[in-house]
């Protein structure tokens, strides 16, 4: 793939290219930005134009060293990832001793550190030195989503470029064309990919429509007012008994069930309506909304976003669940309270 088929980040393309023209290559990068916005695609782009027969500044896509780096057997350019669930030092001093020799058939050895933020304390030390006495030959580019879980020494010799992602509506507009997907789904998706491309393009349109069938009837049960909190326990068991690993599974609930509350606060504050996520939905939408008030539709989504908080910070799975639909409930039960006190006040 060449830099022009890279979508959205446009300005990070730039720097790039501007550094391969002028022959001003760092040797040391840094890629941050969201999963899935196409930092390591990026930095798979620029191995190929250091590297490249034809072109001086972006990847042509035919030559033997293209090809090679697209079949991941160029022997100049070598991508580290985790070894589990954390970047070793052993893999650190094996790039360290081939880094010391001249490439081998390439202009230039390059090393992608995928996912650089998970390297171990020792290991981020032994890069370090790699990073102060770098050689001609040689460049690092490190990929993270989480900038300050690298050490800043390792940061200050690094050369920031970052990645952004896209707005919903450009998203939506390139999945129409690339998965021609209808409008609604298309917007549905973007918006749950939070505008990164790789992370919507992965995502299944008829799954994502099937789990939110899901979540509307768990929640039609829980708004009418559950009495038996082993109703709860029930539906919690149903969430994460699943054969799919549970928390991609769960992340994946709970960003519906967040887009979800955050349309109908839209609609309820009278907003835009082409702005809403589920726009196939708002028929269902509109008459939920307008039995909650503001405050209650803002707690909603507020306990859905502390869940997901807890959850990424390790919090007992199925606890948190149990605690957030037990909250969720709660704001239900008193909204259906008020109703029943403004009824029987009516009737007086």
């Amino acid at each position: 793939m060449a830099f022009s088929e890279i979508i959205g980040q446009e300005n990070a393309i730039k720097i790039l290219q501007r550094a391969l023209r002028h022959q001003r290559v760092p040797q040391a990068y840094l890629f941050a930005g969201d999963d899935g916005v196409g930092k390591k695609l990026t930095a798979l782009t620029l191995a190929k134009a250091l590297n490249c027969k034809e072109l001086q500044d972006d990847a042509c896509e035919r030559c033997g060293s293209c090809h090679k780096i697209n079949i991941a057997s160029h022997p100049d350019v070598r991508l580290i990832e985790p070894d589990g669930q954390f970047i070793k030092i052993d893999q650190i001093r094996d790039m360290q001793k081939d880094a010391g020799l001249k490439p081998f058939e390439g202009r230039r050895k390059v090393y992608i550190i995928d996912q650089a933020d998970t390297m171990r304390a020792e290991a981020a030390n032994a890069l370090l030195k790699t990073l102060e006495e770098p050689t001609a030959d040689c460049v690092i580019i490190l990929v993270t989503a989480n900038v300050y879980a690298l050490l800043p020494t390792v940061l200050s010799r690094c050369q920031f470029v970052r990645f952004t992602a896209l707005g919903v509506d450009k998203l939506a507009e390139l999945l129409q064309k690339r998965l021609r997907l209808m409008p609604e789904r298309a917007r549905l998706i973007a918006s749950l990919s939070e505008g990164c491309p790789g992370r919507a393009l992965g995502m299944d349109a008829d799954s994502l429509l099937k789990q939110r069938d899901e979540m509307e009837r768990l929640l039609q049960a829980i708004s009418g007012g559950l009495q038996d909190v082993r109703v709860i326990f029930t539906q919690v068991e149903r969430l994460t008994d699943t054969k799919d690993d549970k928390k991609d599974a769960i992340h994946d609930f709970l960003d519906l069930l967040l887009v979800w509350y955050r349309d109908m606060l839209l609609l309820h504050e009278g907003g835009d309506p082409r702005l809403v996520a589920n726009s196939d939905a708002i028929p269902r939408l509109k008459p939920l909304a307008d039995a909650l008030t503001a405050a209650q539709l803002r707690r909603l989504f507020e306990t859905v976003y502390q869940t997901k908080q807890d959850i990424l910070r390790n919090a007992n799975l199925q606890l948190a669940l149990e605690v957030m639909l037990i909250s969720l409930t709660e704001v239900y039960n008193d909204r259906n309270r008020w109703r029943e006190v403004s009824a029987n006040r009516q009737s007086v």
